[in-house]
């Protein structure tokens, strides 16, 4: 949900939460400088109740003792609840970070606004790392480029309208009525709130 490494959520102190504004202060983090994260949604609601009558200078989580979740205990426990939810594919802890990055620069293609949400001091980290752009998506990526837009098929233009309309993700927003069609040459979006 936010991108950060495990050890800065596992280090995460109640007096750096910001949950009116959605926002999280990360101290300590790997390249030694400070970073905020954003959250919203339910999330909200949970860390509200979750550091309820809790003092500012603890950990925001931990584990059932009250101290800080080990790696390790949390890594086994992702593993099994992956098994058991028939997830085939290996997981672990940073399997999660790498999703979120990937997602984002998928929704953005902002290279450089995923490498800060992550905290990397060099963007080729992020790029190397966390951006895997598939062939279909490098030919789709060359096709908007203006010469050789005007050779695109007018029906993939449409869908690459389309595309770009799911990924602001009206569909699945509360407050929001979202409608599509696709028929014959017609692509059709409605949006109103």
């Amino acid at each position: 949900l936010t991108g950060c490494r495990f050890s800065e959520g596992a280090n995460l102190t109640i007096d750096k939460l910001d949950i009116g504004n959605g926002r999280a202060t990360l101290i300590n983090t790997k390249n030694k400088e400070n970073r905020i994260i954003f959250f919203d949604g339910p999330i909200k609601d949970f860390l509200e109740k979750l550091i309820k009558n809790r003092s500012t200078d603890d950990l925001v989580f931990t584990n059932s003792k009250d101290t800080k979740i080990a790696s390790g205990v949390f890594n086994d426990d992702l593993k099994r609840r992956a098994k058991f939810a028939e997830i085939t594919k290996n997981i672990h802890i940073h399997t999660l970070r790498h999703t979120f990055a990937t997602v984002m620069y998928r929704a953005t293609r902002d290279i450089n606004a995923v490498s800060k949400f992550l905290g990397h001091k060099d963007i080729r980290v992020t790029s190397e790392t966390y951006v895997h752009l598939v062939d279909d998506e490098l030919e789709m990526i060359s096709k908007k480029h203006p010469l050789m837009r005007r050779y695109q098929d007018k029906k993939e233009r449409l869908c690459e309208a389309l595309e770009t309309m799911r990924r602001l993700d009206f569909r699945t927003e509360d407050g929001f009525n979202y409608q599509e069609s696709m028929q014959n040459n017609t692509l059709m979006i409605k949006i109103s709130y």
